[in-house]
């Protein structure tokens, strides 16, 4: 790919990347109003048409790292592994 080319694929990755961008926002706003009725209605699941819309709590558990490492430092060296990705960024 020459130069020019690489350039116009660039900027429109970043038009395409910004149309995206702004539709996500659009979707949030329209997610939290959906939230929001929920919530007032005390509801965790509601019928809208042909969807259900489903606004869960969701309990989870994570490992946390960070204590282990001061409680566990020898353990926590042995049994940690090194990781490698790449990033894509057009700014």
């Amino acid at each position: 790919m020459i130069y020019a080319e690489f350039e116009a694929v660039a900027t429109e990755y970043r038009t395409k990347k910004a149309f995206a961008d702004d539709a996500a926002a659009v979707a949030e706003e329209v997610a939290r109003r959906l939230k929001a009725e929920m919530e007032a209605r005390g509801v965790e699941t509601a019928k809208a048409g042909v969807f259900e819309v489903r606004y869960q709590l969701i309990k989870g558990f994570r490992f946390d790292d960070k204590a282990f490492r001061i409680d566990e430092p020898e353990l926590f060296t042995k049994y940690c592994i090194s990781t490698e990705s790449k990033r894509f960024t057009v700014v």
